[in-house]
């Protein structure tokens, strides 16, 4: 599919794929080089743990995967939340050979519960094998990452578009997650948000670059 941006890859593993049902998803989004990164985050006291861990990373302005679980937010959890998190981290990093820096996380689901350990040391290992067994992009393991990442959702949220730039084709794909989330207002400098989205671009821009075009956007379509 051409609107897919070169250079990625993901996988994902939706609740309703498990052998028996369960409420949890994962999903890998990957760079096949170190990328050029940006985010807007939550100001919400409350926030979930993983939130300083990416922001600590993102002042580098580089990032090569974003791992999603689903089914548990990660949030209430203090000290335990922040240990798995960084656990999961590690997971990834031997998996999918890319240093625990290049590695953000994020993560959906209920409040006050802690991660499911028993099933991402398993997973991780198993959805980063199948990613990066696969050459090049597809659109159905990008497809199964956005359902991945879904809890109360209706149905998977994506959008993709390409364009001109510079003289060569850009393409644009993205991903959301979030059932009834009212004027969510994200921005660079943040505000209260409870929903998740991930955008991948394959167009040559550095970390500034790309903060300058996703806050004003943000901003409108939020």
């Amino acid at each position: 599919m051409s609107q897919l941006p070169l250079g990625f890859r993901a996988a994902g593993l939706p609740r309703n794929d498990r052998p028996r049902p369960s409420r949890h998803g994962l999903a890998i989004f990957y760079s096949e080089t170190p990328a050029a990164a940006a985010a807007c985050f939550t100001t919400n006291i409350v926030k979930c743990v993983h939130i300083p861990l990416d922001q600590q990373r993102l002042r580098r302005g580089r990032a090569r995967v974003i791992m999603v679980n689903s089914g548990c937010a990660n949030c209430c959890t203090g000290a335990r939340g922040l240990r798995e998190a960084k656990k999961t981290i590690t997971w990834a990093s031997q998996a999918l050979d890319v240093s625990e820096k290049e590695i953000l996380v994020a993560s959906t689901g209920v409040i006050g519960e802690f991660m499911p350990m028993d099933l991402l040391v398993e997973e991780i290992p198993m959805l980063s094998k199948r990613l990066l067994g696969e050459p090049g992009a597809h659109y159905q393991s990008f497809h199964k990452a956005a359902e991945a990442i879904m809890t109360t959702d209706t149905t998977v949220k994506t959008a993709h578009a390409s364009f001109a730039a510079a003289g060569r084709e850009v393409r644009l794909w993205g991903c959301a997650k979030g059932a009834g989330m009212i004027h969510p207002a994200m921005t660079l400098s943040g505000k209260h948000a409870t929903m998740l989205a991930f955008l991948l671009t394959d167009l040559a821009a550095d970390a500034q670059g790309l903060k300058g075009m996703l806050a004003p956007a943000v901003d409108k379509s939020f």
